[in-house]
């Protein structure tokens, strides 16, 4: 009988570390698959459009950069537009676009203008499941974006 109660308890404390193990592996498996899933909506969506957008402002005489960040679980890119002042004496930091493709593709940004930071308004939501998050939508940002950032009287 006491050989039985020992085999029973070492078999359950064995289930429990196998079960354990096996969660921990697909936690993993599921982070996995997100992080490929928002490193393919940075390559195919984000990378593109930003890549056209620089070479469009700067032919425009706009300062603009963009990184990439793949080395994180979550990807994520940011846009950088610096604005000419009318007036060589005022400056101030360029206005920010932030994405970040974890569980949904989320974009924020900051506008600055020579009255410091402001709001940016719009109407559409800022977070998309990474599958609804395509090319067309990023550029439908991107351009309220600009608008913003380049129309300093909205």
């Amino acid at each position: 009988m006491l050989k039985d109660e020992l085999e029973r308890i070492l078999e359950d404390v064995e289930a429990k570390r196998l079960a354990k193990e096996l969660e921990a592996q697909e936690q993993k498996t599921q982070s996995q698959l997100l992080r490929e899933k928002g490193l393919a909506v940075i390559d195919d969506v984000v990378k593109p459009v930003l890549a056209e957008l620089e070479d469009l402002l700067k032919s425009k005489g706009f300062e603009v950069r963009s990184s990439i960040n793949t080395s994180t679980l979550a990807p994520r890119a940011s846009f950088y537009l610096k604005v000419p002042p009318s007036m060589p004496s005022i400056s101030w930091p360029p206005s920010e676009l932030h994405i970040v493709a974890s569980e949904e593709a989320q974009l924020t940004w900051e506008i600055w203008g020579p009255r410091g930071k402001s709001g940016m308004r719009t109407g559409t939501p800022r977070s998309y499941r990474l599958e609804n998050f395509s090319e067309e939508v990023f550029k439908r940002h991107v351009l309220t974006f600009i608008r913003a950032a380049v129309d300093l009287d909205e």
